[in-house]
């Protein structure tokens, strides 16, 4: 009976130990303990929702199971305070430890991860929305930040591509397709809104050594832009026509009105 009485003496001391030194050396040596852990529930609610129908289901979840296993802290949502949480670094296959990849940029979208967590946009895409308009881009012109730049555009919302915040006549991919600014209706401040300016010509040669140079093609041509009414159902498109200044000076004179050149490119 002593003998026995000495053997549980010496096991209830082990199991004191032994949880001692769990707790000491285990990943969740820094984590607060609970009593009530269920290793398949998600106590910080930092689970995913990939499928995007707005509930985090079973599937979805990050686990207390995983938090221990990938050593992150079951009750705070984002461990290494990157700026994007631990459900969603470890679904893209980002460490939830280690902040430096929520600052980069994976796709080269100028995007680093920490906003595309923001937006819940893919961090592998540069066109999350498959809209024309990169994510950046969009995020710039975005209202994520309120400095009076932005005018609502969204990387995860493709139907933007045809808004026209700015009523300029020009929609929003068609800003980005012409480097124009969709929240400013008069990009380069020259009086006409974007949608009735021409397509950009060319800047021109600054080494053709003339006095007075112009501030499009370049000095001795002409530029001339034609608008066609397009026909129902069809793309408006415009013309470019770049002729030769005549020079009446020169030994052999050339007729402006024959160096047209057309540009079929030049259509929206």
């Amino acid at each position: 009976m002593v003998l026995r009485v000495g053997v549980d003496n010496l096991t209830k001391k082990l199991l004191v130990l032994f949880a001692v030194f769990i707790l000491l050396f285990s990943p969740l040596a820094s984590f607060p303990v609970s009593a009530d852990i269920d290793p398949d529930e998600d106590n910080d609610s930092d689970g995913y929702d990939s499928d995007g129908d707005g509930i985090i289901s079973d599937e979805e979840k990050y686990t207390n199971l995983e938090e221990y296993l990938n050593n992150t802290n079951p009750n705070d949502e984002d461990t290494d305070d990157g700026g994007a949480w631990d459900g969603w670094e470890v679904y893209y296959g980002f460490n939830p430890k280690s902040s430096s990849d929520d600052a980069d940029d994976n796709d080269g979208d100028s995007l680093v991860n920490s906003i595309e967590f923001y937006w819940d946009s893919d961090p592998f895409s540069t066109d999350t929305d498959q809209d024309g308009m990169p994510d950046g881009w969009e995020d710039t012109y975005s209202d994520r930040i309120v400095d009076g730049i932005g005018c609502g555009l969204d990387p995860t919302d493709g139907s933007d591509k045809f808004d026209d915040p700015d009523s300029d006549g020009s929609d929003n991919l068609r800003e980005y397709q012409e480097e124009t600014n969709p929240c400013d209706p008069d990009s380069d401040d020259d009086g006409d809104p974007d949608g009735e300016d021409p397509p950009p010509v060319d800047p021109g040669d600054d080494d053709d050594d003339e006095s007075n140079p112009d501030t499009g093609a370049t000095d001795g041509n002409v530029t001339i832009y034609e608008i066609f009414d397009p026909v129902l159902g069809t793309m408006k498109r415009w013309t470019s026509l770049d002729g030769l200044l005549y020079d009446d000076q020169a030994s052999n004179p050339t007729d402006m009105y024959t160096m047209y050149n057309y540009d079929s490119d030049k259509w929206e």
